[in-house]
Formats: C-alpha cells, sequence, structure tokens
C-alpha cells in the first residue's frame, strides 16, 4: 500500500461490500470498488435525470387527464382513436413518470448517505406494477363504456 494514499470508505456494486481501504478492487468478488464521493456524483446525475423525467411527464400527465376528463371540448383530440389512445397514452405517462421518480428518490438517497438502497428501488418496482395494473383496469372501463 501507498504511504500517502488516503484511506476511504468503498463499496462493490455487485456484493454490496463495504470496506476502508486503498483497494480499488473488491476483496471478495474482484469488481471495481466505489467511494461514497463518486456514488454522491452518480447520485447527482440520478436526480438531474429523475428530475428532469419527472417534471417534463408530470407535465405530459396532466396534459392527458385533461383530454380524458373532458374530451368532447378538445380541438386537440384529433387522434384516432380517440379516449382510448389518450388513456393509453396516459398510462405510458404514469409508467415513465413513476420511473422518473424512482430515479429521482434513488438519487437522492445516493447524494445524503453515499450508498445506494435497493429497498427504494424495490418499493418504487411495485409501485410502478400497480400503475400498470390500474392502467390495464382503466382500459377495461374505457371498452366497457365505449368511450
Amino acid at each position: 500500500m501507498d504511504s500517502n494514499a488516503t484511506t476511504l470508505l468503498r463499496t462493490c456494486f455487485k456484493c454490496n461490500s463495504e470496506t476502508e481501504t486503498t483497494e480499488k478492487k473488491c476483496a471478495r468478488c474482484g469488481k471495481r470498488l466505489i467511494t461514497q464521493r463518486e456514488m454522491r456524483w452518480r447520485g447527482l446525475v440520478l436526480v438531474f435525470c429523475g428530475g428532469c423525467l419527472t417534471i417534463f411527464m408530470g407535465a405530459m400527465l396532466f396534459w392527458a387527464a385533461n383530454l380524458l376528463l373532458q374530451p368532447s371540448n378538445s380541438e386537440t383530440l384529433k387522434l384516432q382513436g380517440g379516449v382510448k389512445v389518450i388513456g393509453v397514452l396516459f398510462g405510458v405517462f404514469s409508467f415513465i413518470f413513476l420511473f422518473g421518480a424512482a430515479i429521482l428518490a434513488a438519487g437522492v438517497w445516493q447524494l445524503i448517505y453515499g450508498k445506494r438502497n435497493a429497498k427504494i428501488i424495490l418499493i418504487l418496482a411495485v409501485l410502478i406494477s400497480v400503475m400498470l395494473i390500474g392502467g390495464e383496469i382503466l382500459a377495461i372501463i374505457l371498452q366497457a363504456t365505449n368511450l
């Protein structure tokens, strides 16, 4: 080991091993170790990407919700398929919105703690699944009402 090298807490992305060392590779699995500073930079990138996705898709959700709630008054509803197409778009926008929220939450966690949290990703994956099921239910309701 180099006497001038500083010992930093490093985490392995593959096996989640944490160690204070100057080594660059994990002793367990041999993968590259990542410092808390590197993890926080990655978190900053995730916050930026997740924030952009969440803001943009949130605006698109409001647009699609407006078309769904008032389809007869909207002149912009010229899509072939009408309300059913807007319902599908609403589901897709919701999925991407929740994906952006997951990225944002994971990034905030990484910024604060300097490591990733698999529980946040799992919880948001469940929420995304619920949203997909909700989209299917919405499609069934729209088909039943012949809108």
